[in-house]
């Protein structure tokens, strides 16, 4: 996992802490979150997944870029499975259900199916 995404990690499990009552301090999620605006702004243009996890980590805290956010639902064609799943979180995280419907159709869209002894089983390449 690269530093990003460790990062996002991160921030997630604060995020979640303190509102599991775990106080966190206030300095520290708002260190935690604008290092996550920092380093979005610094991917690659073409690093979708790691630009959909770190909108997925900040729309935790109702911090996220709705128009990063949309460029990436922009291309969600292009996405991977990763990408589509992060993206779909964040975008209910962001009360944008219908972005986040449609991106649900797609990836479910993209799964395949195996006979795992009688049962269907469906799963995800990868990616």
């Amino acid at each position: 996992m690269n530093r990003s995404r460790a990062s996002a990690t991160a921030y997630w499990g604060l995020v979640l802490a303190d509102r599991a009552g775990i106080k966190v301090h206030p300095a520290t999620l708002a260190s935690a979150e604008n290092a996550l605006r920092s380093t979005l702004t610094k991917l690659r243009a073409d690093d979708a997944e790691g630009k959909a996890i770190l909108v997925h980590a900040l729309s935790l805290s109702g911090s996220a870029d709705f128009s990063v956010a949309n460029r990436l639902y922009r291309e969600r064609d292009r996405l991977s499975e990763t990408s589509l799943a992060y993206l779909a979180a964040a975008f209910i995280h962001m009360g944008r259900d219908g972005f986040a419907r449609e991106l649900l159709a797609l990836l479910a869209g993209r799964a395949k199916e195996v006979d795992a002894g009688g049962h269907p089983q469906k799963y995800w390449s990868g990616g």
